[in-house]
């Protein structure tokens, strides 16, 4: 049976993948990273996305990592593997990992490089979600790196048809789009996967925030949600406000290419006392000049949320 739709929900990581110098999994530091997220109160994690570089590992890599942090986790709180693959096959083979692995439930995007129809699209999703129907789906819509979106249509297609679909991580930065999906909040969990846009998802009826800089700075996102569950309305606008400038100051001081800004999170992660190692090529790493100016934002930042 799939897990309950009212298990998603809250503050779940968008999760780096630790590497040792050689760009293998490194397992103790995964422990120490999901220790570090548990214990600052995160309500699940999602592994293996575009924050994990999950598209540059191999199945067998992937398959290592699932293994650790769902074993390590041990059902403390829900983990949610993404498990799309260039291959159908291999699609098929990650998400018979992560069910084998107990995971909660697998992350897809739709089909990606080629341009498809809606419904080729919606077929894609109608094939796998019936081969697996035992277990839960989460379907991630980011139309600005897969060149194909899962509209409106299909997603309630979808939802009449698949009682396994549970959840949807929205990731196009459009608060209008995301205003059309509400439709859909009574079948599936809907989360929000645009930092800048958490509080007034939260207020349409998001169910929680999918996030890359929360598995690095899960501080604000925690209060920022802790306050909104408490309708201490002030306290969750201030937050926001406290990511979005944050978010912005980085991206305007370092003013990052494409690529690098995994490598800052890895650097950030790094100050605060984990080291993650660097990321899979061909992501580009932060020179050295870049690493001084991330230790001081972060440093920065650090000493802001302690004041």
């Amino acid at each position: 049976m799939a897990i309950q739709v009212s298990k998603f929900e809250g503050v779940i990581p968008a999760m780096l993948t630790p590497l040792t110098k050689e760009k293998k999994i490194d397992f103790e530091a995964t422990e120490k990273l999901v220790d570090f997220l548990l214990t600052k109160g995160v309500n699940g994690l999602f592994i293996l996305g575009t924050f994990g570089e999950g598209l540059l590992l191999s199945v067998e890599e992937g398959q290592k990592f699932i293994r650790k942090v769902t074993g390590y986790v041990n059902k403390r709180v829900p983990v949610i593997v993404f498990s799309s693959h260039m291959e159908v096959e291999k699609t098929k083979e990650l998400i018979k990992i992560a069910q084998d692995s107990r995971a909660d439930a697998a992350a897809l995007v739709p089909p990606f490089y080629y341009n498809l129809s809606n419904k080729a699209i919606e077929e894609y999703f109608q094939k796998i979600f019936r081969e697996f129907s035992n277990f839960s789906f989460f379907i991630y819509n980011i139309p600005q790196l897969t060149i194909n979106e899962v509209n409106l249509s299909t997603l309630q297609n979808l939802a009449e048809t698949c009682p396994n679909l549970v959840g949807l991580k929205n990731s196009k930065p459009s608060l209008i789009d995301f205003q059309k999906l509400l439709a859909l909040q009574d079948r599936i969990s809907l989360f929000m996967g645009e930092d800048s846009l958490d509080y007034p998802a939260l207020l349409l009826g998001a169910k929680g925030i999918v996030s890359g800089p929360s598995g690095v700075f899960p501080e604000p996102y925690i209060n920022l949600y802790q306050a909104f569950t408490h309708k201490n309305y002030e306290e969750v606008k201030k937050q926001q406000l406290i990511i979005n400038d944050f978010l912005k100051k980085v991206q305007e001081t370092l003013n990052l290419e494409k690529g690098k800004m995994l490598s800052f999170y890895k650097k950030a992660l790094e100050i605060r006392g984990i080291k993650v190692g660097g990321v899979k090529e061909p992501l580009p790493e932060l020179n050295p000049s870049e690493e001084d100016v991330a230790i001081h934002l972060v440093e920065e930042f650090l000493a802001l949320q302690e004041s």
